[in-house]
């Protein structure tokens, strides 16, 4: 019986580790400086959104941030900048899905 309880609670506590290292900042501001302002991403919604299929954006099926595929350049081997990839991506799913923002103040609020 020890035994046993003391296998629970270390599988709770093997997953309890696990999830704490998965977790992600709800809001995530995106900046790459200039006169653009900031973009506040919601991650929680938008995964909501995607009916929590992180592949509709995290389409190579790695669960990365943007600039680990796009970075400022287009040098990695996608090819696309970062700010391109953004705006393909969200713009794109904001007009299939005829909500959310498409303009550039509407992202960019601040």
């Amino acid at each position: 019986m020890k035994r046993a309880l003391a296998g629970i609670i270390a599988v709770a506590f093997v997953m309890a580790i696990a999830g704490a290292a998965l977790a992600v900042t709800d809001v995530i501001e995106m900046s790459k400086g200039g006169a653009a302002k900031v973009v506040k991403f919601t991650h929680k919604a938008h995964a909501g959104y995607a009916a929590n299929d992180c592949k509709k954006c995290h389409h190579t099926g790695q669960n990365t941030n943007c600039k680990g595929c796009h970075d400022a350049t287009g040098s990695k081997a996608n090819g696309l900048k970062g700010k391109d990839a953004f705006h393909k991506q969200c713009k794109a799913c904001h007009t299939a899905a005829g909500k959310g923002p498409t303009s550039c103040a509407g992202c960019h609020a601040g």
